[in-house]
């Protein structure tokens, strides 16, 4: 049994929890005597097709935000989960819809937008009337046949519903990029929230496709189509350090013998120059989500969790789900690439397990060490689990463990050692805080040393899936920090954080974050106070939205 005391937050009837032993325990966290009243939480897996455009939203506190609170706040995720006939099985395979809310910076005024993503997937789909052949995470409902799922290797993956990237730090008006895992990136009009150009995969120099005269030749001569083959990359592009382009990777996977691995820069321009690259077995591609950037290091694990494409093609069920497997007795490899030098250097571990996001990286000692904070998981369930049917079957969903851990890493450059130990929060609340996902920062300490990260924390009482929370933890050695805000019925999406201008420290500022109200069937926008997660003003939309999963609040950008 947990034990907290309590803070009710009145003006919004909301529950602020502190990590401090008290005399009774709370209903939020439970022994599992009290039945779970998760009202609204199936809207979270609820289609909802319908747009709007800078509708203007009231706070519903007076006194409104600050003023410095200036910007757009856009996310992921997906709006659809069926067409016509056919439904999808996994939440990743949902229509993509993207949502934004401008605040222009007067403490009072904030404007909401929410439009599908104009993708071929999404078009086809409507103009056809069920879902149309594109590569899926894990199918449709009812089930396809072998030739139907064939047809899908034909067209690749057109579904980027994971997150958004600016282009540029410098740029006042930055190319904003829509991503998830496989390459294949397009650029947004922030304004209007459309779809503006797609990139074709990266391919470096000195592994030109040797297929690709032959791939020409049998469609453009022979009338014989290709699959497309998915290229690797991660959804968590990341600025390099104190300059103006992202770092992050590619894969060029062969559906035999080895795949390349490259790491690559790619700046305002939008054109992938590669940093290095090395050879990994096209059998056991290892999937990284997430990477960890220093001042002068990229950190990549290589985690014995597989993407096996030839075992997919074998199999016959040509999507992605079936090419995962992990082995989870094997442990972790780590590549750090020098982005000075360009130089690998590899260091084995004895440590097991997947990484999907990583919290922030940093050096010390003189740059002979790297510590990289993350969430770290035992297998790929946390994938591979959230799936429709599960989520809206309240038996079926408890059982669906969360058993990340936060765990911090230490790299050893001169001695190529790798510890790990994890970060703990106070005994009362340690089992919940462990569960903390979708981790933000405050980014004025992207890559350096660093104290706070919020997060959402799914299944916050440990049994009961469909409590989800905030929470605030402290990486400093001040446990007592750590902070969880819930409210009965209401489900936080990804948070961020916005820095008060000028502040010295570190968690001063404000926290948004969209959350759904499942007793009114509504989401608000909500502002908590990024110190003390209490509730700042809250402005409802005229609808729901379903689970999203990344964005990023672009300053001064509308």
């Amino acid at each position: 049994m947990f034990h907290f005391q309590m803070v009710l937050n009145r003006r919004e009837n909301s529950i602020f929890l502190l990590p401090q032993i008290a005399q009774q325990c709370l209903v939020f966290l439970t022994t599992g005597e009290v039945p779970e009243d998760s009202t609204g939480f199936k809207l979270l897996f609820t289609s909802i097709e319908k747009e709007v455009e800078d509708v203007p939203l009231k706070f519903e506190l007076p006194g409104g935000i600050p003023k410095w609170v200036r910007g757009t706040l856009i996310k992921n995720g997906p709006g659809k989960f069926e067409m016509g006939d056919k439904r999808v099985v996994h939440a990743f395979d949902g229509f993509a819809k993207l949502s934004s809310w401008k605040f222009p910076g007067d403490g009072e005024s904030l404007y909401f937008t929410t439009k599908m993503q104009q993708t071929n997937y999404y078009k086809d789909s409507v103009a056809t009337n069920t879902i149309a052949p594109y590569v899926l995470f894990a199918g449709t409902i009812p089930e396809e046949n072998t030739i139907q799922k064939m047809q899908r290797m034909m067209n690749g993956m057109d579904n980027n519903l994971v997150n958004v990237y600016e282009s540029s730090k410098t740029n006042p008006d930055p190319e904003l990029v829509a991503l998830n895992d496989m390459w294949k990136l397009y650029t947004l009009n922030m304004t209007k929230v459309e779809l503006k150009k797609t990139y074709k995969p990266f391919l470096p120099k000195h592994i030109e496709d040797p297929d690709s005269s032959m791939k020409g030749f049998l469609e453009n001569i022979m009338g014989i189509k290709m699959p497309e083959i998915p290229g690797l990359s991660s959804a968590h592009p990341l600025f390099e350090y104190k300059k103006d382009n992202w770092v992050t990777y590619y894969v060029k996977i062969e559906l035999d013998g080895q795949s390349e691995f490259s790491v690559i820069r790619l700046g305002e321009d939008m054109v992938p120059k590669e940093v290095t690259s090395w050879k990994v077995d096209s059998n056991a591609i290892p999937y990284m989500h997430s990477f960890a950037v220093t001042e002068n290091y990229a950190a990549f694990f290589a985690t014995p969790c597989y993407f096996d494409f030839p075992h997919l093609m074998a199999e016959g069920t040509f999507d992605i789900k079936s090419a995962m497997r992990c082995e989870p007795n094997d442990p972790m490899v780590i590549y750090v690439v020098d982005l000075r030098t360009s130089k690998m250097t590899k260091l084995e571990t004895k440590y097991p397990g997947l990484i999907i996001h990583f919290i922030n990286s940093y050096e010390t000692d003189n740059g002979t060490k790297i510590v990289a904070d993350c969430t770290h998981f035992p297998g790929f369930e946390q994938l591979t689990g959230i799936t429709v049917p599960t989520m809206i079957n309240v038996e079926e969903r408890n059982k669906f463990e969360t058993p990340n851990r936060l765990t911090r890493f230490t790299l050893d450059l001169t001695t190529l050692t790798v510890t790990a130990e994890h970060l703990h929060s106070m005994p009362s609340i340690d089992s919940v805080m462990t569960h903390i996902e979708f981790p933000v920062i405050n980014e004025n300490h992207r890559s350096l040393n660093y104290c706070n990260f919020w997060g959402t924390i799914f299944k916050a009482d440990n049994i009961h899936y469909g409590k989800w929370a905030i929470g605030k933890k402290n990486v400093c050695g001040n446990p007592s920090a750590d902070l969880i805000w819930h409210k009965p019925n209401h489900y936080p999406m990804e948070p961020w954080f916005i820095p008060r201008p000028d502040s010295s420290s570190e968690d001063d500022g404000v926290v948004i974050t969209s959350i759904l109200d499942g007793e009114k069937g509504k989401n608000y926008l909500a502002v908590l106070n990024g110190t003390t997660l209490e509730m700042m003003n809250y402005a409802y939309m005229p609808i729901h939205l379903p689970m999203d999963f990344h964005g990023r609040f672009i300053a001064n950008k509308f």
